[in-house]
């Protein structure tokens, strides 16, 4: 099956890496960082475009930074952007109520058209844009942005494959805040508050642990 620049055999050929990236036990800063980078990489060789891109939003949505981009040419990179709300703000509001940001041609395209030149990945080159907001706990955490160089016209494929893809990304940050609140909980569980050290519940399960290392052999605890 083919739509536009969309393939199911190039999905198939990445479907068992997302899963496998959803399943890593090991979720952290680092790791969930190397993963978009990765789904960054996946989305440019399913719908063939030109720079793929991710950014976070910050705490009052007030702007939104890239974390990490994607280009053919040069491949994964780390470009220092920051757009602020004032620079756009129809097109921060749509990426917080919008499921998809379809832009034929972002140079005429009231939301988007002082933007192109400055902020884009690859700035003035850029001529349609693709994005796909990232929902996190109903909330939107950020947006993944393609990016082509020559028109292009979005199919109802490819915008399809975009949110689900952003979906994914959602997923592994849900998997890093829960992660994040369970170890805060631990903190609190075996942590004095007022210095830092082991409570007594860390105390007694550490104890515990050190007698069953003992293997039957006699002790003392002082």
């Amino acid at each position: 099956m083919t739509e536009g620049n969309f393939s199911a055999q190039s999905y198939r050929k990445h479907q068992e890496k997302l899963f496998d990236l959803l399943r890593m036990p090991d979720v952290n800063e680092a790791t969930v960082h190397q993963a978009i980078g990765y789904m960054c990489q996946v989305v440019s060789d399913m719908l063939d475009v030109d720079t793929v891109s991710i950014w976070h939003f910050d705490d009052t949505y007030a702007s939104i930074r890239c974390q990490v981009a994607y280009s053919k040419e040069v491949g994964h990179t780390q470009p220092d952007l920051i757009v602020d709300r004032d620079a756009a703000p129809v097109y921060f509001d749509a990426l917080r109520t919008n499921r998809v940001l379809p832009f034929d041609d972002v140079r005429s395209h009231p939301w988007v058209k002082d933007l192109y030149q400055q902020y884009f990945v690859e700035g003035q080159r850029i001529y349609s844009m693709l994005d796909a907001p990232i929902y996190a706990n109903d909330h939107a955490k950020g947006v993944i942005c393609c990016e082509t160089f020559a028109p292009r016209t979005w199919t109802y494929m490819e915008e399809l494959i975009v949110s689900t893809l952003s979906d994914f990304i959602a997923i592994l940050y849900l998997r890093l805040e829960r992660q994040s609140i369970e170890e805060h909980v631990t903190r609190l569980a075996y942590t004095d508050a007022l210095t830092g050290l082991m409570n007594e519940n860390a105390f007694v399960e550490h104890v515990d642990r050190v007698r069953e290392e003992a293997d039957g052999r006699l002790g003392s605890l002082i």
